[in-house]
């Protein structure tokens, strides 16, 4: 099983970084590579991908590279390995399900978890979560969680014969796997109300002592609630939607269809995969609209509802369902993330096949001509993923897959030009924005991109510049545009760019000020402030660079973007702005709240003494030497 998912998955593993992957990785450069303890503590506690930073998942990048740039191959290869890990740990989890506490023959519970392990291990679905690098975060929570299972299972055995061992056993399971499961990516803390599950179904059926209520009330009942209060208060408060275009509740309503979706996709393997980019999903509005948005709630109500009132009778059945539907819990309800991704099933489906694989076993055990139909289940999945995986490890033929098949997503599209202008064909990568523009004629990033892209291979025109303008003014503002502004803004009045100059870019800024959508945000007015900044310390006005800096600050005070713009007016010369900065930013800004941001942080106290002296050295050398030419 193991050799046949690495053969597999072995012609993706020289496919790229992606998407996300970047925003964990490239920290290896921002502090220097990993070579001491400091670098090392920046970059494993300093992480953004989530409230937790996800500790555990960023040391185990450090397995593959400790600098940045690096090859994505190593990367790629150490994920597949821990999928196959976590099949491995599946196939025994099931085993052990089907045979100690379903009363399966060994023989039989063996063939029918190998089939269900098989099944989910080499589903198509989960490629985009194994030959996604960042979701190694993803694979590991899952590792600890399914270790979390077997030392609960193996605690659960001594019940009957020694109790103290059992409870104690059952509960640093519980503890342990959760923190580890969580040290990895947030949702690790649904181990808890995952093994409620085993136990409300599959741990049921079985004769036998039981742990007692005071056990399951307090270690897995009560983190389940904690769960379910904080995603109340998300959704009375939208707390995390400041930079989402919909609400809890249209989140909430959409996510039914979601589920179905991935259900669809889960039990007809060969349909073709979504992919990385699905933030143009259609999000539900209402009830009614679109349509099938109450069809689905009432569909997923009716699954719960089944599962719930068959865990008896259908033990297998209602765990599966069940498994599925609470690993959805965090990420398929109301916290404010983005709609669509095919890699939150990769925990959730785990058990999903094992109610048909126990069923298929029977039915060949029963009539030997039925062993053709396994087979060829396990090969229908393999195939499909060795056909995906195919196209996953090639850059532009994947960027070009995308493409097609999102044509309204302008991540797909900007992926796929950045893939063709790298493979030495600007011109296609031109042709592909400009068919972008024509879907999404009102997209910032995708109207910017095309003006990067034409004014270094062609040359802008003064319509092309009122057109955007136009867009910029108007279309809704999204603040990860941040980086494509900064390029424009690097770009434009270079001697390589015809037809955009610094005036572009202050009608540029000048315009998303206009723009409403961005006067809403303060997200939008912090970042457009520090680019003015940024625009005029390049331009040689530092006094004014200063203005827009102190500005930025006054709309929240941050010591980290605050050192920036120090390093900014510094790097141009303006050496007495820099010190006016760097005094109004100790003043003003707060340290960071978090206990696992200031365990990252830089030392401030000695980081502001240093850059002061720096910065006093510098301005006094430039004096003497503006003396000296005076004389």
């Amino acid at each position: 099983m193991a050799a046949l998912a690495l053969a597999v998955y072995w012609p993706g593993l020289g496919g790229p970084f992606l998407f996300d992957d970047y925003s964990s990785l490239a920290r290896l450069g921002e502090v220097g590579g990993v070579h001491d303890w400091n670098t090392f503590r920046q970059y494993v506690l300093g992480g953004v991908g989530g409230p937790g930073g996800r500790p555990l998942a960023l040391l185990s990048f450090l397995i593959n590279d400790t600098g940045w740039p690096s090859d994505p191959w190593s990367f790629k290869y150490t994920n597949v390995l821990f999928h196959l890990l976590n099949g491995v740990l599946l196939f025994a989890l099931s085993h052990r399900l089907l045979r100690d506490f379903l009363g399966q023959k060994p023989r039989e519970a063996a063939w029918a978890a190998l089939l269900a392990s098989a099944l989910w291990l080499l589903h198509p679905l989960l490629v985009s979560t194994t030959l996604y690098v960042v979701q190694r975060m993803a694979i590991l929570s899952a590792t600890f969680v399914l270790l979390g299972l077997h030392g609960y299972l193996h605690g659960r055995s001594w019940l009957e014969r020694r109790p103290v061992r059992a409870y104690l056993g059952m509960g640093a399971s519980v503890v342990s796997g959760t923190a580890l499961a969580v040290l990895c990516k947030e949702n690790g803390a649904l181990l808890p109300a995952l093994i409620l599950v085993l136990e409300f179904t599959l741990l049921s059926a079985a004769s036998g002592t039981r742990p007692s209520w005071r056990f399951i009330g307090l270690f897995l009942g009560l983190p389940g609630l904690v769960i379910l209060a904080y995603l109340v208060y998300v959704a009375v408060t939208g707390s995390g939607y400041q930079v989402r275009d919909f609400g809890p509740l249209e989140r909430l309503l959409t996510q039914g269809r979601v589920l179905f979706d991935y259900l669809y996709h889960w039990f007809v393997p060969w349909l073709p995969a979504r992919g990385l980019f699905n933030e143009n999903y259609v999000v539900s509005t209402g009830w009614f609209s679109p349509a099938t948005t109450l069809p689905a709630a009432l569909g997923i109500a009716a699954l719960l509802a089944g599962a719930v009132s068959l865990s008896r009778r259908w033990p297998l059945l209602s765990g599966g369902v069940l498994f599925f539907l609470v690993g959805h819990a965090l990420e398929s309800t109301t916290l404010g993330l983005e709609i669509y991704f095919e890699h939150r099933n990769y925990l959730p489906a785990m058990l999903l096949w094992l109610p048909l694989a126990a069923g298929l076993v029977r039915l060949v055990c029963a009539r030997k001509a039925a062993a053709a139909l396994p087979v060829a289940l396990v090969a229908l999945v393999a195939v499909n993923t060795a056909a995906r995986a195919q196209i996953w490890g090639d850059e532009v033929r994947l960027a070009l897959h995308w493409a097609g098949q999102n044509p309204t997503s302008q991540r797909a599209q900007r992926v796929a030009a950045y893939s063709l202008e790298q493979a030495g064909r600007p011109d296609l990568a031109l042709a592909t924005l400009a068919l972008a523009m024509d879907h999404l004629p009102a997209n910032i990033p995708i109207r910017l991109h095309w003006l990067v892209l034409k004014c270094s291979y062609d040359t802008v025109t003064p319509d092309d510049i009122q057109a955007s303008l136009r867009v910029l003014e108007t279309a809704p503002y999204d603040f990860r545009t941040f980086e494509l502004l900064k390029t424009v803004l690097d770009v434009a009045p270079g001697s390589a760019c015809r037809g955009l100059d610094g005036g572009f870019s202050h009608a540029m800024l000048a315009a998303l000020a206009r723009n409403p959508a961005a006067q809403s945000k303060l997200a939008a007015q912090r970042q457009l402030t520090h680019l003015r900044g940024y625009l005029f310390a390049a331009g040689g006005d530092g006094g004014r660079a200063l203005q827009a800096f102190t500005a930025n600050q006054a709309l929240k005070p941050e010591l980290d973007t605050g050192l920036s713009q120090v390093a900014i007016l510094a790097s141009r010369g303006f050496y007495r702005e820099a010190l006016l900065h760097l005094e109004a930013v100790r003043r003003n800004a707060p340290p960071p709240e978090k206990f696992r941001k200031r365990l990252a942080s830089l030392d401030y106290a000695a980081e502001f003494e240093r850059l002061e002296r720096q910065l006093r050295e510098d301005l006094a050398r430039q004096e003497n030497a503006q003396g000296t030419e005076l004389k």
